[in-house]
């Protein structure tokens, strides 16, 4: 039995739920501060980036963000899977409150970037956006250069403000050139303060390196920590307790897969270092408030998982931080709870813009250690194969509920690894029972603010099969009610390729098949619309 140690378990003073509901922050009306005293701000989002490889494989970003500004060392995804994710760092609600549950529904709630374009913001949008856009320009970014969530690195098509082109040479160091092209349109603008959005799909599968950098790291020993391919899952929930061990043949390929995604980080650490000379080389290197964040981190074999979505720790903890030498001393570390879901009132704070009783996370400046109610727990959702969870994280202990499964508890400080679940431990009741009641009061202080949120979606489109396919595949998809449907193929430039379904339908579940006849190999999207809903998948063709 790990040796397990109470903690004080009371929230202060019912500070948390106060700020929960109203946030912490003086409300001030919009374009309270001048233009010349707004900082220039830049978001920096990697995707499925592990806390543990900024110091080792990223020593410029290192260097130059989190060495220069805070380090947030408890940082969180609330929903740790891209769309979800994104959907809460644009509107700092957690998933449940925003309605974007997994990568195949559309965010239908405006975000901070509106509220910072209508206040006289320069904003620009460079990389990857939601996994349900299609990469084609939103109004609320006067510079856009869109491309599809998925898709190789390897010679892109991307859309310029409106237009597709297809480049030559590789995907993370055409962004950066973007970037640093926005930067100096951004320059021109004298006072006019930007936002930009760096968003490079690196280092997201597929795992392909930058020319050059294959023999990266010769002598990277293979990752191994303590939880990898767990011998003993009889602690576990139902759904996991009897997961696959991973066979050595799966342990090498995964072992090359991990490779190939650290070296893909030395192109970003680069890209971002000249992205960063360029604002210095304009003197405003030290005007910009710059974060640095991922969606999501990654599970490369711990508890014989690879992926994310789950809620343990390599795939909650994620790498965040923040450099504005005006307001964070050089070298901080804080170690508050912080999450996803606090960019936006952040950034609202920075720009003068009041902060709403919508938003679920607080305001990071103040840094957490200065504001007397910073919270003492955060709530973790997701849903992922008709199951779910909800989760509530302290600085030192994890609780999770499983929908009709297994609960989880986790000493963190004694058992970081997650190797022995005390949920079901008598020595473990007392603190079970209050992680119990901080968990239902966060779900229940949420549950209150969703009575507005979107309705979920009438419609569902479930992947094709097979995928990949050769001549005929199968695409399936159900209504609720009977609506008017667009069922449509496009390529990765959005150039429509046919239309399988227009016309009213049934409450029901159909099946349509799709012959490709010369199509040649690659990627593609079908998109089935349902009044005023929609959703794409991936299809792949390879014969």
């Amino acid at each position: 039995m790990i040796k397990f140690f109470a903690e004080k378990c009371a929230t202060r003073g019912g500070g948390f739920f106060t700020a929960l509901l109203f946030g912490t922050a003086t409300l001030l009306p919009a374009q309270t501060l001048p233009a010349s005293s707004r900082p220039n701000i830049l978001v920096i989002i990697t995707d499925d980036q592990r806390l543990d490889t900024i110091k080792d494989f990223m020593p410029r970003t290192q260097a130059r963000i989190f060495d220069e500004g805070v380090t947030f060392t408890q940082a969180f995804a609330t929903t740790p899977l891209c769309n979800p994710s994104r959907a809460s760092m644009l509107t700092g609600m957690y998933a449940s409150h925003h309605g974007v549950r997994n990568n195949d529904l559309a965010l239908q709630l405006p975000t901070f970037i509106e509220r910072l374009h209508a206040t006289g913001y320069y904003t620009g949008q460079v990389g990857k956006y939601l996994n349900t856009w299609d990469a084609t320009p939103r109004q609320e970014y006067d510079y856009w250069i869109g491309m599809p969530a998925e898709g190789s690195y390897y010679n892109p098509s991307l859309n310029i403000n409106g237009t597709w082109k297809n480049h030559q040479g590789y995907l993370t160091y055409l962004l950066r050139d973007y970037a640093v092209d926005f930067l100096k349109k951004a320059a021109e603008r004298r006072d006019q303060p930007f936002f930009l959005f760096f968003n490079p799909k690196t280092p997201h599968d597929p795992f392909q390196v930058a020319p050059g950098d294959e023999n990266l790291y010769p002598g990277l020993l293979p990752f191994r920590p303590p939880s990898y391919n767990e011998a003993d899952l009889s602690d576990k929930p139902n759904w996991l307790r009897n997961w696959p061990r991973l066979t050595t043949a799966a342990q090498q390929e995964l072992d090359g897969r991990y490779k190939r995604h650290v070296q893909m980080l030395w192109s970003l650490d680069v890209s971002i270092d000249a992205i960063l000379s360029e604002l210095e080389r304009q003197g405003k290197l030290d005007e910009t408030a710059i974060f640095y964040i991922s969606d999501n981190g990654f599970l490369w074999g711990e508890h014989r998982l690879v992926g994310k979505i789950h809620v343990y720790e390599p795939s909650i903890h994620i790498p965040f931080a923040l450099r504005y030498p005006k307001q964070v001393p050089a070298g901080t570390m804080a170690s508050q709870l912080v999450a996803n879901i606090d960019l936006t009132p952040t950034i609202c704070r920075l720009a003068g813009l009041p902060l709403t009783a919508e938003f679920d996370g607080y305001p990071l400046l103040p840094l957490p250690q200065q504001q007397a109610n910073w919270r003492s727990e955060i709530l973790l959702q997701g849903w992922f194969h008709g199951l779910s969870y909800s989760a509530v994280r302290t600085s030192r202990y994890l609780y999770v509920e499983h929908s009709n499964d297994r609960a989880e508890f986790y000493d963190l400080e004694a058992d970081p690894d997650q190797l022995e679940n005390l949920a079901d431990e008598a020595i473990a009741a007392p603190i079970v029972v209050d992680m119990q009641r901080r968990l239902g009061a966060l779900v229940s202080a949420i549950a209150e603010k969703t009575r507005n949120a979107p309705v979920p979606s009438s419609l569902v489109l479930r992947q094709n099969y097979p995928n990949p396919f050769g001549f005929v595949t199968a695409i399936h998809f159900g209504v609720n009610a009977r609506e008017r449907v667009l069922l449509q193929v496009f390529d990765l430039t959005g150039r429509l390729i046919t239309t399988l379904q227009d016309g009213e339908v049934n409450a029901g579940e159909y099946r349509l098949e799709f012959k490709t006849g010369a199509l040649p190999n690659g990627i593609y999207f079908y998109r089935l619309q349902a009044g005023a809903q929609w959703q794409q998948k991936k299809l792949v063709i390879m014969r």
